[in-house]
């Protein structure tokens, strides 16, 4: 609605292979066992896994802190009301960014297209 109201176009990006930016904690220990036909791995060893994969239960929720947390480093706030919304303003002067996430998509505008450049970078 907004972005109608300030005739801008939204943006989308999505996040490709998103689950394995996030590492897992240090404290929880991931085993599983290699793909068959991988030919690194002997017969009966299995892997520690370091970061997020797809399919397991938590991998959602560390990407969703990882970015979250990055966002806010940009200077973005979380919205209270729904927490895959972050507004901030990313250039002094210039107008806020809205962004909206869901899993691996996000969405973006602002009512400067230099805002929204620099966010993209």
């Amino acid at each position: 609605a907004l972005a109608v109201f300030n005739k801008r176009v939204l943006k989308n990006c999505d996040i490709k292979q998103a689950f394995v930016q996030s590492s897992l904690p240090d404290d929880e220990l991931y085993i599983v066992k290699p793909p068959v036909g991988c030919h690194r791995s002997k017969a009966g060893t299995y892997w520690r896994l370091l970061r997020s994969l797809y399919g397991l239960k938590r991998a959602p929720k560390l990407w969703f802190e990882k970015l979250s947390s990055h966002l806010q480093s940009l200077g973005l706030r979380q919205s209270s009301l729904s927490p895959c919304i972050f507004v901030g303003t990313l250039i002094e002067g210039h107008p806020p960014i809205y962004v909206g996430i869901y899993v691996d998509d996000i969405i973006y505008f602002s009512a400067d297209d230099n805002v929204e450049r620099e966010f993209e970078k």
